[in-house]
Parts: structure tokens; C-alpha cells; sequence
């Protein structure tokens, strides 16, 4: 790749940065360059669990959710591709104590349209699950629209109809730097020097995942994200139990319950420990097969029938995070034309085709016609989504990364610190 000019680089090919590019050709900007340094939907994409939910402990959370969920269930239709969407609800289980915090994340969801409700005695859950042990459950509630989708084919939907709508796609390129002019505090971009060539922008957006902090530094800019390690197992059903159950995110055990078709349940943690914080680049799939039995457990005090249920496979991959779980996503002060799309952990999936629609509409004039026209942060509406998640939330704050997303444990995450080696409560 010798010198060549674009209008926008977007850098990381995952599903967020797929979906970035896309959103961008989409609305008619044509010179759009996707660089991922290995190949797309390689590292963290490869291993999420790809639920789509709109159940959330934030409004604005709730509403891109919203968005996303409706941008799946019309996606081959748009694309040309598949998501692979499978519908099977999603069933969320309290422990006493967070009736309250249930509720009302409840009913945010619901004045803003979603299908979720209480269910107000067992018969209720049984109705929608026959199998479900409530052994230390308080209280349930009950999203029937929720469901599941394949992450890698979504990405690959995604770069091959941003390449289709001209688009470039290039693999197996790495960053080296990010060029800027000007002085401090009012710097802008003006080109990105990879391993295959240089390319002059005035326009990068930072997709990176767990490399995002990596790339920021390159300009200077300190952006509060970490990765962690995520197990996941996947266990084999007996043929007696029947046909697949409901998504369930279990806060009384921290464990989220996947099924992937009739015979097979996903089965992972939901949150983090400090000592499971990994170096940018980790990419290391295996995992020790003695964690299994702890899924396996975890698995048959929900699903009784599931306790001869077999290990199929095991992996790890990454999630990235902000201090507090949500995305930052934006334009970055003080480099004109520098765009973020980072920690977005566990939401990479559920959130990337209503992210990918704001990236593109924060770095597009409405009625620009596909011509770039990078804009400041400040240029940005309070009232917006975008500003909820604006990276320069945490500017002049000390702060430490959550073990769980706000809501999970109560109203709000307990904070960790490196060193601390406590197991989270229950977290999703």
C-alpha cells in the first residue's frame, strides 16, 4: 500500500469497526479504509456471545439497544448478509435485596417501548420456562424479543457490503503511528503511517478493542480502558432435556446461560477480577479445563435436567472497558478528528450496528452528502446519545474500572483496583 489519501480511517476490524465502515459507505462517504492488523472479526469478535438485549440499567443504554435490536431483525435485508438473529428471550433473575433495582431498570425499558415485564410468581417463569430451578431468586423479569446472533458472520456482513459500497477492507496491516499538526490541546489529524504505506486522512476512528489505549497514546491522548479476561464453556445437553431455553442471566450465581441451537448452552461469568486484566495483543483462546465443573455447577442449580450435561469446549477471549462499562464513543478533545469506539465489553455485539450509526452521523454533516467534515466534541448535543458517552467523561477524575456494569450488583458497580483480588457479586 504506497501513499494514498482517504477520508476516513477507521482502525480495528471487529464488529464495531465493521460496523463503523459500513454505517460510513452506507451514508455516501466513499474513501473509507478499514485497517486491521490480523484479520476481521479475529480476537475479541471471535469469542463474545453475540446476545442482543434491551434490557439495560440506562435509559440511553436502552435506547441504542433498542435501535440495534431493530437493525438485526432487518439486517439481511440491509446487508445482504446474516447476523444468523435467533430469537429465544432472555430471562433475568435477582437475588433478594435487588427487587427494587430490577424493577426499575424495568420500567425505563418499558416507557421507552421495550416488551419486558415482571413475573410476579413462579407459576409466571414456569409459564415461560418449565425447567428453571428458583432456588435464591427474589425476583424475574422477562424480555421475549431478546436473542442471539453470530458475531463472526455479522462482521463479515458488515465489511463485505462496506466494500460493496466502495469501502476498502485491508488485513494484516499495522499501525505504527498517527500523525497530527498543531500545538497542544488543538491538534487535528493528518495521516496514519501502517507497516504497508502511508495514508493521509483527516479522519481516523479508533476501533481498536483491546489495542484502542495503544493507538491513543499515538497522539498523545490517555484513554482509561482495560482488558480482561472472559472464560466461556460450552456444554453439550442430554437428549432427554428437550429444546433450547431461554437466555438467562442469573445475578444470584454471576453467570450468564446462552443456549446455541436445541443442544447446546453457552455458559460464562459476568464480570471481572483485577487479576484477570491482560496486556494489549493477549490473544490466547485456551483455558484450563478445570474451570468446566464451577460452569457445570453453576448450570444444574438453574437447569437440574442439564447435570449430566458434557463439556463440548472451552475458550477465552476479551472484553474491553471503560471505568464505569459503558462505551466511550465520540470525538476526542483536543485532536481534531479523532474518533473513539472503545470499551464496549460485553455490549460490543447487542450495540454495534446502532454504534456504527452514530460514528458515521458524528463524523458526517446531516446533509453533507457523504463529505467529511470532522467535528469537536464541543460541537456536541448535551441532550444527545453521544454525549452520555462522550470519552472525555473521566477527564481529571482518578478513577478504577468496575467489576461490573452499573445495575448488575445493585444500583451501581463495586469499583476495583489492581491488587484486588476479590470474585465480583452477581454481575451481568
Amino acid at each position: 500500500m504506497a501513499t494514498i489519501h482517504m477520508d476516513v480511517v477507521v482502525i480495528g476490524g471487529g464488529i464495531t469497526g465493521t460496523s463503523i465502515a459500513y454505517a460510513l459507505a452506507r451514508r455516501g462517504v466513499r474513501n473509507v479504509l478499514l485497517l486491521e492488523q490480523r484479520m476481521t472479526a479475529g480476537n475479541t469478535t471471535r469469542g463474545a456471545f453475540g446476545i442482543v438485549r434491551t434490557y439495560h440499567a440506562s435509559r440511553v443504554m436502552v435506547s441504542v439497544a433498542r435501535r440495534s435490536l431493530r437493525l438485526y431483525e432487518q439486517f439481511e435485508d440491509e446487508t445482504g448478509g446474516t447476523a444468523a438473529f435467533t430469537r429465544t428471550g432472555l430471562l433475568v433473575l435477582v437475588p433478594a435485596g435487588e427487587q427494587e433495582m430490577l424493577e426499575a431498570n424495568v420500567g425505563v425499558a418499558t416507557h421507552l417501548g421495550s416488551n419486558i415485564q415482571l413475573l410476579s410468581t413462579s407459576d409466571d417463569v414456569r409459564s415461560v420456562e418449565p425447567r428453571i430451578d428458583l432456588d435464591g431468586v427474589a425476583a424475574v423479569a422477562y424480555e421475549p424479543g431478546a436473542g442471539y446472533g453470530d458475531p463472526v458472520r455479522t462482521s463479515a456482513a458488515f465489511a463485505i457490503r462496506a466494500r460493496d459500497l466502495g469501502a476498502q477492507i485491508r488485513q494484516g496491516i499495522r499501525i505504527l503511528n498517527l500523525d497530527t499538526e498543531g500545538g497542544a490541546g488543538n491538534r487535528r489529524i493528518t495521516g496514519v503511517l501502517t507497516d504497508g504505506g502511508y495514508v493521509t486522512t483527516g479522519c481516523v476512528v479508533n476501533a481498536g478493542g483491546m489495542w484502542g489505549p495503544v493507538v491513543s497514546e499515538m497522539v498523545g491522548v490517555e484513554l482509561p480502558v482495560l482488558s480482561y479476561r472472559y472464560l466461556g464453556v460450552v456444554l453439550r445437553h442430554p437428549p432427554t432435556f428437550g429444546g433450547a431455553h431461554p437466555i438467562t442471566l442469573d445475578l444470584v450465581n454471576g453467570a450468564v446461560m446462552r443456549p446455541s441451537g436445541p443442544r447446546l448452552t453457552l455458559v460464562g461469568p459476568l464480570g471481572a477480577v483485577a487479576e484477570d486484566v491482560v496486556p494489549p495483543g493477549w490473544d490466547d483462546p485456551r483455558t484450563d479445563a478445570s474451570a468446566a465443573p464451577e460452569y457445570q455447577t453453576v448450570l444444574r442449580r438453574r437447569y437440574a435436567e442439564l447435570a449430566t450435561a458434557t463439556v463440548q469446549a472451552a475458550w477465552a477471549t476479551s472484553h474491553d472497558v471503560s471505568p464505569d462499562w459503558y462505551p466511550m464513543i465520540g470525538p476526542v478533545d483536543g485532536v481534531e478528528g479523532y474518533y473513539c469506539a472503545l470499551g464496549l465489553g460485553g455490549y460490543s455485539f447487542a450495540l454495534a450496528p446502532a454504534v456504527g450509526e452514530m460514528v458515521a452521523r458524528l463524523i458526517t454533516d446531516e446533509g453533507s452528502d457523504g463529505v467529511v467534515r470532522p467535528r469537536r466534541s464541543e460541537d456536541l448535543d448535551p441532550k444527545s446519545h453521544a454525549y452520555f458517552f462522550r470519552p472525555d467523561r473521566f477527564a481529571g477524575r482518578s478513577v478504577h474500572p468496575q467489576a461490573a456494569p452499573p445495575g448488575a450488583a445493585g444500583r451501581s458497580g463495586a469499583e476495583i483496583s489492581p491488587g484486588d483480588r476479590r470474585k465480583p457479586r452477581n454481575t451481568t
